[in-house]
């Protein structure tokens, strides 16, 4: 076994874990974060209004204006059920183009959701191979070591697949560092081939 291989794999393999957890959130940020953080800036004065239109849409009666507990599961109706098209109409019903930006950021989320969902599952999924890969690279370095390999490998491309692989890069070096240091002989193992082709060559001059 490769002490530093073996604990190099359970380092990264431990990163990537933490990683692909947090895909939920450094995710969507590196996916949409400039175009959220645009949209922000150039509405922050209308937010309100566009709070405002969101219920009058919807038939939510003003803050205050009616029964508090109508107001809050009003808004949480509609915010649930809003899609593309009712954003586009409020565009044209309120006159807004803010409504028109927030239609086009659904529908960059929406396509975006399902490559989110399997980088999550498909790298936590890795990670787990990686350090059991890590644990079987002990007795079968060579087995463990491709685990460890393959994981790197899938951490990366399913972070990619999530837009978030800068974090997740860290991690699948170490795993590729980690795999590779795993599946090379031990040193005492190449001594002692060493060893037996001396002996064998010099049996055989004899």
């Amino acid at each position: 076994m490769n002490k530093v291989g073996y604990v190099i794999s359970l380092i990264g393999g431990i990163l990537a874990v933490v990683f692909s957890v947090l895909l939920i959130i450094t995710g969507p940020v590196m996916f949409a974060g400039g175009d959220v953080n645009r949209f922000y800036s150039e509405n922050s004065s209308d937010m309100g209004k566009i709070w405002t239109d969101i219920g009058d849409y919807n038939g939510v009666d003003a803050f205050l204006q009616g029964n508090l507990k109508d107001y809050v599961s009003g808004y949480t109706d509609a915010l649930k059920t809003i899609d593309a098209n009712e954003l586009e109409d409020m565009s044209t019903r309120y006159n807004m183009d803010a409504f028109h930006d927030l239609a086009g950021l659904y529908n960059k989320f929406e396509g975006y959701i399902p490559k989110l969902e399997t980088g999550i599952l498909v790298c936590l999924v890795a990670s787990v191979a990686a350090l059991v890969g890590a644990q079987v690279a002990r007795k079968f370095r060579t087995a463990g070591g491709a685990m460890v390999l393959s994981a790197a490998a899938l951490t990366l491309v399913f972070s990619l697949v999530a837009s978030s692989i800068i974090p997740m890069a860290a991690a699948s070096l170490l795993l590729f560092l980690g795999g590779l240091l795993q599946m090379a002989k031990p040193k005492a193992e190449i001594a002692k081939n060493s060893q037996e082709t001396a002996g064998s060559g010099g049996g055989i001059q004899q």
